[in-house]
């Protein structure tokens, strides 16, 4: 058994190639040393460094740096725990796994050296300590009445979790916009902190342009980002109406472009979800600043198109709508929106046949790419409801350590996604007839 343990703990250190960026409570390793950013211990909080002893066997590690954070009152939600002289990481990936790792305290002095104890396969959904009422892939067809509901308060909970997050304070957020460009909505920078807020334990951009112009203001706003394909990206040939976003730098900038058109001031998609939304898309591609010139050639590599757009429009609009009957409402109505005329049949079967199509990178452009704003959005809201309003980024964070689309599902959610799409796509079926009823 130990030999297996070695083995496994060896496994998780070589296979893991870049050190994540520090943001959630979640460990992670960097070379040979296992950074825990917050360790519970009784009443008090630590940052811990643990390094590797090499050819040690069984595998220990050495305490190599230790930091009382407790007055910081960081959240300690899925973080790692110390008890019983136990350090339990609850989870810890590499490029391919993820792991539930306990550690176990043997010698305190001269240093503290703690000894590998266990170490098995383990979803991040499994972190924490799943209530009885708890919606699972197992029990998710009998309650779709519970669905849109708890989704949409899993995202309210975390925003209040996160309104007071210092880590999101070094964020830059600049708004600009058109000289003859008249705004409809004055709320776009409150709608852009809320969007920070909520990926609060995730990378983000180190700076978020945010540009709204008209169709009149289009040279302007080359002139304050010099990209003629994003700038041209919301815009016909006679009016700029859409949105875009991304990171499109290799150090981090991420940036949005607003049409702005004066039929939009009717769509209250367009004052808050949208600007969540599109910050959304920039967030998407965080884990891969510093890897790739552009952070997004990364993120729509590995991920489905149903995700992308799936994801930011489930959060522009769980995010945005404080009350669960307004969510509902717009909700609903996004689901009837973006048709495509190809799609008309919303069975159970030709929605399994819709994830199978939708192939990462290949998926861009298609006709079917609308539909992520549909059937991607319920997906999402029904994921949500199972794991969580973060989850789904979470499988981003892990794309960005080399997993793929299939590995960061299972690693995420403890189902393949093999097993899981048929599942979604019963779901999905019920819940998209639902709004026709």
């Amino acid at each position: 058994m130990m030999k297996q343990l070695v083995l496994a703990f060896s496994i998780i250190l070589v296979a893991r190639m870049l050190a994540a960026n520090e943001t959630s409570n979640d460990a992670y390793l960097e070379n040979d040393v296992v950074k825990i950013p917050v360790l519970s211990v009784g009443e008090s909080v630590y940052r811990l460094d643990l390094q590797l002893l090499p050819n040690s066997n069984p595998v220990q590690l050495k305490m190599i740096s230790a930091q009382d954070v407790t007055e910081l009152k960081p959240s300690t939600a899925g973080a790692s725990t110390f008890a019983n002289n136990i350090v339990t990481i609850p989870f810890l990936a590499n490029a391919k796994a993820s792991y539930r790792v306990e550690l176990e305290l043997i010698s305190t002095n001269p240093e503290v050296i703690l000894e590998l104890k266990d170490a098995r396969i383990s979803a991040w959904i499994n972190r924490k300590a799943l209530g009885e009422d708890a919606i699972t892939f197992a029990n998710v067809r009998s309650r779709l009445a519970d669905l849109p509901d708890i989704a949409w308060e899993n995202t309210q909970n975390l925003l209040e979790a996160n309104k007071d997050s210092s880590k999101t304070a070094g964020i830059v957020l600049k708004i600009l916009k058109g000289p003859t460009t008249q705004l409809y909505y004055d709320g776009s920078e409150s709608s852009f902190e809320k969007a920070i807020n909520l990926w609060a334990n995730f990378s983000q951009p180190r700076e978020y342009l945010a540009l709204f112009y008209n169709f009149f203001d289009k040279a302007w706003a080359l002139t304050q980002f010099d990209l003629p394909g994003l700038i041209d990206a919301p815009c016909t040939q006679s009016e700029c109406t859409g949105g875009n976003s991304g990171i499109p730098t290799a150090d981090g900038l991420g940036v949005g472009v607003f049409g702005i058109s004066q039929k939009d001031s009717t769509d209250t998609y367009r004052y808050g979800p949208l600007q969540i939304h599109e910050y959304t898309h920039a967030a998407q591609c965080a884990p891969w600043i510093g890897l790739n010139n552009n952070p997004c050639d990364g993120q729509q590599s590995m991920s489905p198109c149903w995700l992308t757009e799936g994801q930011a429009h489930f959060l522009g609009i769980s995010g945005s709508f404080p009350s669960f009957g307004d969510y509902k409402e717009n909700r609903d109505r996004q689901v009837n929106s973006h048709p495509v005329e190809s799609f008309q049949d919303f069975s159970a079967e030709k929605i399994l046949q819709f994830y199978n199509d939708d192939i990462p990178r290949t998926c861009i452009g298609k006709p079917n790419y609308r539909l992520g704003y549909t059937l991607g959005m319920l997906t999402v809201e029904v994921l949500s409801a199972i794991g969580g309003s973060e989850s789904t980024m979470k499988i981003y964070e892990l794309g960005g350590m080399g997993q793929t689309f299939e590995e960061a599902f299972i690693n995420v959610y403890g189902i393949s996604w093999t097993e899981a799409k048929p599942i979604l796509a019963d779901v999905i079926a019920s819940l998209h007839a639902d709004v026709y009823m």
